[in-house]
């Protein structure tokens, strides 16, 4: 560079500087402080402006500086004893010339534009956008932008847009590439844009422990494709004026959301089983033991086994329901999710000490992660049913997963 581009260089750098550390400091947030400075040999300037190997750096950096301070934007402080070095650089303009020299939102401003933002959100009723909002303005109250919102303008405003066009907890899902052509003409912008800044709110707020991206975005109504629920054993049901009978379909059958949205529960058996893993409800479904109505939830149901499990509780009079699932935080969570959203009286199957202990030697330990979460349920009263059999499995260290209880007949 000639020493015209390194004086333009270092005054963007000095001023980037100063901006960032008015962004730290209280001053940011309305509150009194100190001016925004930084001493020369401890910020990111300090390998140029100490280079012996290449002055011009050091020159261009004076240069810089020097003009900087003609226009009133900044103050020098030398080093003492005549070296000829810069201590210290303070700003000395108001906060509000700098942002308008670097083209930027001050900070206060920008806590105004994002409550605005967020304002077409607090009506929308989904649980964690509900979350999502209040903590946001928490955070907001406190004069500090949220980390978890994009800091850029555009980013956040089609993020905001995005959720609001979600689909509700009734409705089917959205195939991912039909959603972004809908709300932003545009096949590919949200995989490519706004899918990344989505998941971070739903790994956030969302209660439910989800395994993957996917069962998050079909959480929230967006999906890669068609989800299914599996069902097998005993059913009478109609559908576009036929009646068909589940045990007729031995090794059970998928159904659609358009499926389950079109028919008709005409008789339930006396026990309704739901499953969290496959393999345990294909062996189930090929015992000739009792007769029963089989649903695989595929661990935390999706939208299309929501649809099925709602229908199933209004068809429902009196049927006994039970849940089997692993026995860990995943299984826990799921039987609850099912407790408080469809079945009120919803029993556990095989989910309790006596069982844990039975299948111990085919136990998995536990990890630092999975104990936190355990850890957790045991502050909440919401899962006080749950509390004896946390303790026994924080206690010995392990969980035991659906899988090693193969149904034997």
């Amino acid at each position: 560079m000639n020493p015209t581009q390194y004086k333009a260089y270092y005054e963007e750098k000095i001023l980037t500087l100063l901006l960032e550390k008015y962004e730290n400091s209280r001053a940011a947030v309305g509150e009194s402080g100190r001016r925004p400075q930084f001493r020369l040999l401890k910020c990111p300037l300090a390998a140029d402006y100490t280079d012996e190997l290449d002055v011009e750096k050091r020159e261009g950096i004076h240069a810089a500086a020097q003009a900087l301070e003609r226009q009133g934007m900044i103050s020098i402080i030398w080093e003492r004893h005549g070296t000829g070095r810069m201590e210290r650089i303070l700003l000395a303009a108001d906060a509000e010339l700098l942002y308008q020299r670097m083209g930027r939102t001050m900070p206060l401003a920008r806590v105004e534009e994002y409550r605005a933002a967020l304002v077409p959100l607090l009506d929308v009723q989904t649980p964690w956008v509900q979350r999502f909002c209040t903590e946001a303005g928490n955070i907001l109250a406190e004069k500090k932008l949220p980390a978890f919102l994009p800091k850029e303008k555009a980013l956040r405003e089609h993020l905001i847009r995005a959720i609001l066009a979600l689909p509700h907890a009734d409705e089917d899902i959205i195939p991912k590439r039909v959603f972004s052509q809908r709300v932003f003409g545009d096949s590919k912008y949200f995989e490519l844009a706004i899918e990344a800044a989505l998941l971070v709110l739903l790994r956030r707020f969302t209660e439910e422990p989800y395994e993957s991206d996917a069962e998050y975005l079909d959480m929230a109504g967006i999906g890669g494709h068609q989800g299914k629920v599996w069902v097998a054993g005993e059913m009478l049901f109609a559908l576009h004026g036929r009646t068909y009978a589940l045990a007729d379909f031995s090794g059970g059958m998928g159904l659609t959301y358009e499926s389950i949205a079109a028919m008709n529960i005409e008789k339930l058996p006396h026990s309704i089983l739901t499953v969290e893993n496959l393999t345990n409800a294909e062996a189930l479904a090929r015992s000739t033991g009792e007769k029963r109505l089989l649903i695989y939830t595929a661990g935390f149901p999706n939208r299309t086994a929501q649809a099925f499990l709602a229908k199933i509780a209004d068809a429902r009079t009196s049927s006994v329901i039970q849940h089997w699932g692993d026995l860990d935080y995943g299984g826990i969570r799921i039987f609850e999710y099912l407790h408080v959203q469809f079945f009120s009286d919803l029993k556990p199957y095989r989910m309790d000490a006596e069982t844990f202990r039975s299948y111990l030697p085919f136990a998995q330990e536990l990890n630092a992660a999975q104990r936190k979460r355990l850890t957790g349920l045991l502050e909440r009263e919401d899962f006080a049913a749950w509390h004896g059999l946390i303790h026994l499995m924080l206690d010995v260290g392990k969980w035991v997963e659906q899988e090693v209880m193969l149904w034997e007949g």
